[in-house]
């Protein structure tokens, strides 16, 4: 995941990355409820959840600020983005 969603990232990257999560989550959401639940498992959904989060929000903010850089938005976007990215139920599956 990390070459998709670290540091320096791309919009290409972040869909690959969105549908690779997509695809564990899946698989996760299966496994909760068909199996004896236990800390790994449980541990496993919250992390496949926090990892959608934050594709969600990488995805959502077409800019490079800070630590993050998408080569496909280079300059920071002040205008639109100089405040918290904030998700809904929405925008994460």
């Amino acid at each position: 995941m990390w070459d998709y969603m670290g540091i320096v990232r791309s919009d290409e990257r972040l869909a690959r990355a969105a549908s690779m999560v997509a695809v564990l989550r899946d698989q996760t959401e299966r496994d909760y409820w068909r199996y004896r639940l236990d800390a790994d498992l449980i541990e496993l959904r919250n992390i496949g959840l926090v990892a959608d989060l934050i594709v969600a929000c990488a995805r959502r903010r077409t800019e490079s600020r800070g630590l993050h850089y998408n080569v496909d938005h280079p300059r920071a976007n002040d205008r639109q983005f100089r405040r918290d990215t904030v998700l809904t139920r929405q925008d994460v599956r």
